[in-house]
């Protein structure tokens, strides 16, 4: 009988093939051994690759060789399940495996007497006895052990392009190379364009490491960017640029990768041209800015998916909240010029009526931000436009350029148009609050039978949204409460239908989408109408 191989959801000890014994024999022998030890004689690694460092696979091993001597064989399996996990945890690897055999074969009938003397013997651990040993003076069965992993990353370059009928088209390329010294290190790089009327051009770089070989739960990521854009908005027609770098320790849920703390340092330096058209607004706010900020990020991510349609979430709920502050120094010795706190927070949830078959699934999202500028020597006496806070635009699937909150919905409106105004520009806010509820429906006829394959992805989408966004800066005074109640005094609504078709590969979007309620500030910013958009990624 083949040896067996335990992967990411290890069984229990009735799984286990010697390949030494017959079936019958197996059976009896697991049963016979439930309270015998086991050791790990030795451990072969295959498939690590020549880069991983042999110190690096010796702290997840070490913990399964030098095991106590009493640890059984329902004990081992558990270590054995962990270690799987925590492999595939550091993303350096996507599958772990475990192969077991007996290390010499022992003669069937002497394991059985040995189990025999173990429950009969005097020095038998019982419930009185305070070592919680299984046994005492019976030597360990000895196993070894082959440690099969698969590397990651097979394909490390991917591919995105998303273009859109009545916006910008956007392509990406992202390279990843995976345990880049021997540690589970990741160096990422990143480069993306956008046509007009954005026309932009963004680059960044970013080096992550685990804080220690032992977890793959808390790693530290160093990174850089350079962003230009011709036309940071379609309602502003002017150049910004932005240069910066950022050091930060993210912490991850051991039982929710998706979860995670977030604790971070950047400075960022931000520029303005091409003023020639632009508002006095515009045309008033430093040509040059500089940001040094520490921010945190919390995020508990309990959304689910089928595998057959993983990129829509039939339930659960994410939890997001982020927090910036800028210019806690003195400005005399730390680069920055403007001191401000901005926060934001976000919450979807989603439950499917239908949980076998996610026929209906009704979704709900909100977010809300503030921005609160303070005033310290040398830094700037108000918020800037660098900082605010802009609404607007598709997001929720497919975006080549969105600042709206994830999972409410904003199609009937431009890219960054809601809020303050001035002139043709839209200059942003200080304050916003923004919420969703929608529904994804399948389409029965379309989703059994031989087109079920191709259709599962398939979905239809309706939904309603309220947003509002106010600069607060014009009442400072004012308590959170006033300022809230200034957001929902002259919201805007709007809803919309459609169709909507996401794979891993290929991604689409037509939507009808339609205003309800616009006050005058919003008008400019109105998009009636139907939406198409389309997306693919590709890994080489």
């Amino acid at each position: 009988m083949a040896s067996p191989i335990f992967g990411d959801k290890l069984a229990d000890f009735h799984d286990i093939a010697y390949s030494s014994y017959s079936p019958d024999d197996v059976a009896k022998l697991l049963a016979a051994n439930q309270t015998l030890p086991v050791s790990i004689a030795s451990f072969k690694v295959q498939g690590a690759g020549s880069k991983t460092r042999s110190s690096f696979l010796r702290a997840q091993i070490d913990p399964l060789v030098n095991a106590p001597a009493t640890r059984t064989l329902p004990e081992l399996l558990k270590q054995l399940d962990a270690t799987a996990r925590r492999f595939k945890r550091f993303g350096t690897y996507s599958a772990a495996e475990f192969k077991l055999d007996l290390a010499t074969v022992t003669p069937y009938k002497a394991l059985l007497a040995a189990e025999n003397e173990s429950s009969s013997s005097p020095d038998f651990a019982s419930d009185d006895n305070p070592l919680h040993e299984p046994y005492r003076g019976i030597k360990p069965l000895d196993l070894k052990a082959t440690l099969i992993l698969t590397q990651a990353n097979p394909h490390p370059i991917h591919l995105k392009s998303v273009v859109r009928d009545n916006g910008p088209a956007a392509f990406s390329a992202t390279a990843a190379l995976k345990n880049l010294l021997g540690g589970a290190e990741t160096l990422s790089i990143v480069a993306s364009r956008e046509t007009s009327p954005t026309a932009s051009a963004s680059y960044a770089a970013e080096f992550s490491a685990p804080l220690c070989i032992k977890s793959p739960d808390n790693r530290v990521h160093l990174s850089a960017f350079s962003t230009d854009n011709t036309a940071a908005y379609p309602s502003l027609a002017f150049a910004t640029g932005a240069r910066g770098a950022s050091l930060k320790l993210v912490a991850n849920s051991p039982c929710h990768p998706a979860s995670f703390a977030e604790f971070g340092v950047a400075t960022v330096q931000r520029t303005l041209s091409d003023l020639g058209s632009a508002s006095e607004t515009v045309k008033n706010t430093p040509a040059q800015s500089t940001k040094t900020s520490v921010y945190s990020r919390f995020a508990i991510d309990l959304r689910t998916s089928k595998p057959d349609s993983p990129l829509f979430v039939d339930g659960g709920y994410l939890l997001d909240w982020q927090t910036e502050a800028a210019g806690l120094g003195d400005a005399s010795k730390i680069s920055g010029d403007v001191a401000f706190l901005k926060t934001q927070a976000v919450a979807q949830a989603s439950k499917s009526l239908d949980p076998e078959n996610d026929h209906i699934v009704f979704s709900a999202a909100a977010g809300t931000g503030l921005l609160w500028s303070y005033a310290r020597p040398g830094y700037a006496q108000s918020s800037t436009f660098y900082d605010r806070f802009f609404l607007g635009g598709p997001n929720g699937g497919i975006s080549a350029s969105s600042s709206s909150p994830p999972g409410v919905f904003l199609h009937a409106y431009t890219p960054s148009g809601l809020g303050p105004r001035d002139g043709a520009d839209a200059i942003g806010g200080d304050a916003y609050a923004a919420g969703s509820v929608s529904v994804l429906l399948k389409l029965p006829r379309l989703t059994r039978g031989f087109a079920a394959e191709y259709l599962a992805p398939l979905r239809v989408l309706a939904y309603f949204t309220q947003a509002s966004l106010i600069e607060g800066s014009t009442a400072p005074d004012r308590s959170v409460r006033s300022l809230y109640k200034s957001i929902f005094d002259s919201p805007t609504t709007s809803g919309g239908l459609g169709l909507i078709y996401r794979t891993s590969a290929a991604q689409l979007e037509l939507i009808y989408s339609a205003p309800f309620v616009v006050p005058s500030s919003a008008e400019a910013a109105v998009r009636k109408g139907w939406q198409l958009g389309v997306g693919f990624d590709v890994d080489l």
